[in-house]
């Protein structure tokens, strides 16, 4: 292996490659790479990073990066930003990355390095230093100089009978934790599940039930399952909850459960295919391998319901004697996870001679005290329940033991059995049966809620005609229905030729009796189908939100106004901490709220794991906007400031260590851009901007539905990494707190303007009208004017021919306030500015600040990034240029 590095010099467009050996130190490294800058090392702000990190320079000798660290490719970039033209507390981090040198295996040419590192096959584009060097994405970039960064952050057998249906539902389940998603604006969506699928046996039909819900209060209309109207699918109910302050209960079902799939053969008895009553020993094996096997199954932690849904999928019947009715025997129990002691629930018994899947099911249901009734109401499917049976005691054995069921399920005196006919002289309790449903009621009391383990077992089939309920009799004898008979050749009462009787335990759900959803500020979507598997459900969701009734955030609507959104987002019920109401920009957001539908800007998204900041972004976002969290929450805008004044203006006399850095990002021809269309039901699409693009990004906007948003959009990203990729950096006295982020400022230094002055008034001269003919400031700027072609002939040798036309212009910042500009007479010397023509005195005093430079170009116009204190009367601010071709 090899280790590459990569370097571009500042203001170049190819990088340079060196391959070197791998295991370099730092050290080794900056020698190796024979185009740094003579003496680098030169100063303080010359250094090494890794991953962004500065690497102190006592241990560069020591330091050998690995290729790569848990799979992810280890970057070292070497800076150095030019000498001089700051403070001594830059940030190199905030330089030009002048030098770039990567460390990783394998070759540039495969297009892992750039790709990861540009984040080209990114479903979004991020980035995360300001390093605006070779290996930082273009749109990476661009955020970082974006006033108003991009809205962007898972064959039937012959003459079957008819099967039933059966249901089921996809969906996306909301994780243990994860906040429910919000829809600002409109859009169509599967909502999020509360809960998991409650599948389950009602009789012969399969029911599923699902809860969506979104956080806070949204309109929920035109419920689809797939491209059909929800109201035209059979055997489909729903029911809509706003999701008002107050809890709104359910009225469809208001429970929720954990349905377990198991689909697991109740294993019976194993026997000679051909004799048909004979035990089939499986090779290797022994006896109790080919005996019925228990199938363990565990609940959710304290259900007051468990429901345990059962199928025998071909029916159980003999198909040489179909009017023939069978019965099988199940036995379950079960005990707290931890404990050893089992509790033996009765024993019950299911009949059929029908051919077809038989779906029945058996439900342990808490109660609060015991129910001290039994009932049997069908003559088919679950006829009998049992407290004891008799062990075997036939001839040829082996003789067993007597089998009991818990003593709850005993009152003490009566037959130990239920059935259609003992209602009254029955024992048994607790216990109800109907033809496809039996309920064993548990006293919460005697067993106490929590995590159970249950197992159950079946006996084979046997025929209904041979049995005794009341002696246990079978064939006129007590027999094991779970065991066997004869000694030296194992086997059973019943032969199983011709006899269909596969048992399947379908799945095990754990039910509580609780709403499904929180208790109000959720807006719910409850589905009950029948026999309906429940593809992804979606809904046209709108988030209701207050809006400005000329006096307050009072009036709830659904809007796609992102004002509306964002104040709801900052003080609304849905922020767990509300930004206080004296600290958000009202009028501000007032007036944004007025602004966006003069340009058509709405947001119509999908708000799921964001953050306050992130969901407000999106929200501002789409409107080229971007919230800001300082003394007030508010927006400040983007937008063509062509028209409008700076409101400050800043020169060498009231800033000081101005820099600036210019990145140049390779920039994309185009964007491939990722977005929910409206026009296509907000499905997701993607487009090419402009079309044709050969070089382009990936990028995915949120809040933004329509091709012409999405379009727009796109440009606007485009045209910043043309137009702003150089950032203005200065530090100003308190008086800075004028301005703030998104204010039209202007600046005048030599650093930006060649002909640039400033200074002070020190006196002001007027004329009988009391008008100002002139000023003397407390330095001398450099003039311009009375410089033609004509006098070519008089110039001395060093003299600047760009001076020829030029008239220098004077900008007045006058103590009131007022920013007036005005042409200079050429008559100006030195320190005393005459004016062309007579100046109004109006709030012009003495110490005024004064700008002074070629007329029309005075400054520069910027608008600022970013401010943050320095120290208690120092800021520094950050700014990006006006660039009103942006919005040409």
């Amino acid at each position: 292996m090899k280790t590459v590095a990569i370097h571009r010099d500042l203001f170049a467009m190819q990088p340079h490659v060196f391959h070197l050996p791998e295991g370099m130190s730092l050290a080794d490294m900056a020698e190796r790479v024979k185009s740094l800058p003579d003496g680098w090392p030169r100063h303080d702000g010359d250094a090494i990073c890794i991953n962004g990190q500065p690497v102190p320079r006592g241990v560069w000798h020591m330091v050998k990066p690995k290729p790569q660290a848990g799979g992810v490719p280890i970057e070292v970039t070497f800076h150095a930003p030019p000498m001089g033209g700051g403070g001594d507390n830059k940030n190199i981090l905030g330089l030009v990355a002048s030098i770039g040198l990567v460390v990783l295996t394998g070759a540039v040419v495969s297009g892992q390095l750039f790709g990861g590192l540009t984040g080209a096959t990114s479903a979004a584009a991020t980035t995360g230093s300001r390093l605006l060097g070779g290996a930082i994405a273009a749109l990476g970039s661009a955020a970082l100089s974006a006033l108003a960064p991009p809205p962007v952050p898972e064959a039937s057998a012959p003459d079957a009978p008819e099967q039933p249906g059966t249901a089921g539902a996809e969906g996306n389940p909301l994780s243990p934790n994860m906040p429910l998603w919000r829809v600002v604006g409109t859009h169509r969506l599967s909502l999020p599940l509360v809960t998991k699928p409650l599948v389950y046996f009602e009789g012969q039909d399969e029911i599923v039930e699902i809860v969506g819900a979104l956080a806070g209060p949204h309109t929920l209309t035109e419920p689809r399952m797939g491209g059909a109207s929800l109201d035209d699918v059979d055997g489909v109910e729903y029911e809509t909850v706003t999701g008002w302050a107050g809890y709104t209960p359910l009225t469809l079902f208001n429970r929720y459960g954990r349905s377990d799939s198991v689909r697991s053969e109740l294993i019976g008895h194993t026997v000679d295919q051909e004799n048909g009553r004979r035990i089939e020993i499986p090779p290797g094996g022994e006896l109790e391998d080919a005996l019925p096997q228990r199938k363990m199954m565990a609940t959710g932690q304290s259900p007051d319901q468990v429901w345990i849904d059962l199928v025998f999928p071909q029916g159980l019947f003999n198909q040489g004697s179909e009017d023939t009715e069978y019965r099988v025997a199940l036995r379950a129990r079960m005990r707290l996870r931890g404990e050893e002691t089992w509790v033996d629930l009765p024993e019950l018994h299911y009949l059929s001679s029908q051919i077809g899947e038989k779906r029945f099911a058996l439900h342990l249901e808490w109660i609060d005290g015991a129910l001290d009734d039994a009932s049997v109401s069908g003559q088919y499917g679950w006829v009998e329940a049992r407290i004891n049976s008799p062990g075997q005691n036939i001839a040829v054995g082996p003789t067993t033991a007597d089998w009991d069921a818990n003593g709850y399920f005993d009152a003490g005196s009566g037959d130990d059995y239920i059935a259609a006919g003992n209602r009254d002289t029955t024992a048994v309790r607790n216990v109800i049966l109907s033809e496809h449903k039996a309920t064993i009621y548990l006293d919460e009391g005697t067993f106490p809620k929590g995590e159970y383990e249950i197992d159950i077992k079946r006996s084979y089939a046997f025929r209904d005609n041979d049995y005794n309920p009341a002696t246990y009799n079978v064939g006129g004898g007590n027999r094991d229905l779970f065991g066997y008979q004869g000694g030296g050749a194992p086997a059973i009462f019943q032969t199983r030729q011709g006899i269909s009787d596969k048992l399947y335990l379908v799945r095990c759900s754990s039910v509580w009796d609780q709403p499904p959803a929180p208790l109000g500020h959720a807006a719910l979507l409850a589905i009950k189908a029948r026999n309906v598997n429940l593809d992804p459900v979606s809904v046209l969701a709108s988030g209701l939100v207050r809006d400005w009734d000329g006096s307050g955030w009072t009036n709830w609507i659904t809007t796609s106004n992102p004002a509306s959104h964002i104040r709801d987002i900052y003080g609304g019920t849905m922020n767990a901490i509300p930004v206080p109401e004296e600290v958000i920009d009202d009028p501000g957001i007032v007036n944004f709220r007025a602004y966006c539908p003069t340009k058509g800007y709405e947001v119509n998204a999908i708000i799921k794991d964001a953050s306050v900041a992130g969901a407000a972004q999106i929200c501002a976002g789409v409107a080229y906007a971007k919230t800001y969290q300082s003394d007030v929450f508010g927006v400040t805008r983007d937008y063509d400031r062509s028209a409008e004044d700076p409101v400050q203006y800043f020169s060498p006399r009231n800033m000081a260590n101005f820099s600036w850095t210019k990145g140049y990002p390779k920039r994309p021809d185009g964007l491939r851009v990722t977005f929910y269309d409206k026009d296509r039901e907000y499905k997701q699409r993607q487009i090419t901007h402009p079309e044709g693009s050969g070089l382009t990004e990936q990028i995915t906007y949120d809040g933004l539905v329509t091709e012409a948003e999405v379009r727009a959009r796109a440009q606007y990203d485009l045209d910043v990494l043309k137009y702003r990729t150089a950032f203005y950096s200065w530090d100003a006295p308190a008086l800075a707190i004028k301005c703030r982020r998104g204010s039209l400022v202007g600046v005048s230094t030599d650093f930006l303007l060649k002909w640039a002055g400033s200074g002070r008034i020190t006196k002001i001269e007027y004329d009988g009208s009391g008008d100002v003919t002139a000023i003397t400031l407390d330095s001398e700027p450099t003039l311009l004017g009375g410089d033609d072609w004509d006098d070519l002939d008089t110039f001395a040798d060093d003299f600047d021919l760009g001076r020829i036309g030029k008239t220098s212009g004077a900008v007045l910042h006058r103590a009131g306030g007022t920013v007036t500009t005005h042409e200079l007479d050429a008559t100006s010397d030195g320190a005393r500015l005459v004016f062309a023509a007579a100046v109004t005195p109006n709030g012009l005093e003495v110490g005024d600040h004064v700008i002074v430079g070629d007329l029309g170009n005075e400054i520069r116009r910027l608008v600022i990034l970013d401010m943050a204190p320095r120290d208690r009367l120092t800021w520094t601010i950050t700014a990006v240029a006006e660039a009103p071709e942006i919005w040409s």
